[in-house]
């Protein structure tokens, strides 16, 4: 490839990377990422446990206090809905930060994105937290006090988000999120992607982007690696290499990776908060077009 193709190409990659803030913020599958986003003035912190369930399923939603009866428990308002993916995280954080002042920060970025609470509780209104953590969450590690405990639950369109946080005994601090979703994801990917957004690549498994490219035959993607290594050449290798091993995994689910390109910036579109990732973009040239 000559100087002035190299060129032109390097100039559309960095145009399209241009969104790349703004499209992490905006794009509806990039819950995740919000979460983590609002966590970076409350550190330390680490992912303790984290899960995608990929096929279509029956989400247990709570939209009330759990309300004790005996040993038992029950909430007030709660239904069986059909999802056709959910994921969640368990977030620990130190416990030189206060449980009230995570959730209220996550919360505060959802509402942001278009959350619309349907119900939220705290302290020992909520009930129980020891049933939230096992009964409804199945997650042991959530058992915490329960006056210190803060739940919330709504919709971001037709899709569901729950988010609970807690401190322990031990006065550290956890943060739990579920988003399951109701809409087809293939197809919300491929609308986010036509609108110019750039996406974790971690956003959605590797089987939701072999359904989307599935759906939209004529498109091509380009992964973009990202590395914050204080050498450029070092930073965009490393980037090249991360990018690669997203394309394995795709490989391995039966997408076409000749219709994939892999790409490095290094640290060139830097996004504050953020470390290595892997984004994914459409080229200009698809925008607009999908069957």
């Amino acid at each position: 490839m000559n100087q002035t193709a190299s060129t032109v190409r390097w100039s559309h990659l960095l145009a399209a990377l241009g969104l790349l803030a703004l499209g992490l913020a905006a794009s509806p599958q990039a819950r995740a990422e919000l979460a983590l986003e609002a966590l970076q003035d409350f550190q330390p912190s680490q992912v303790r446990s984290e899960g995608v369930r990929e096929e279509a399923h029956r989400y247990w939603w709570v939209r009330s206090p759990l309300r004790r009866i005996g040993r038992d428990f029950q909430p007030d308002d709660a239904e069986r809905v059909q999802v056709r993916y959910s994921r969640w995280q368990v977030i620990e954080i130190d416990r030189a930060h206060d449980q009230a002042d995570v959730f209220e920060r996550v919360l505060s970025a959802w509402k942001e994105d278009g959350y619309e609470e349907i119900f939220g509780c705290s302290g020992s209104a909520c009930g129980t937290s020891q049933h939230w953590a096992n009964e409804v969450f199945g997650q042991s590690i959530l058992y915490g006090l329960d006056r210190h405990q803060h739940y919330s639950t709504g919709r971001v369109g037709d899709d569901i988000r729950v988010l609970y946080a807690v401190r322990r005994g031990t006065q550290l601090n956890y943060l739990y999120w579920l988003e399951a979703v109701r809409t087809n994801p293939a197809d919300r990917l491929a609308a986010n992607l036509r609108s110019g957004d750039a996406i974790m690549a971690s956003a959605f498994p590797a089987s939701v982007w072999a359904d989307m490219l599935a759906s939209q035959a004529d498109w091509e993607l380009v992964l973009v690696g990202h590395d914050y290594a204080s050498d450029t050449e070092q930073a965009r290798a490393n980037g090249r290499q991360q990018a690669e091993a997203f394309l394995a995994e795709w490989a391995e689910q039966g997408i076409d990776t000749d219709r994939v390109r892999v790409e490095s910036v290094g640290y060139l579109a830097p996004e504050p908060g953020r470390s290595s990732r892997v984004s994914v973009i459409l080229p200009p040239q698809y925008h607009g077009n999908a069957r």
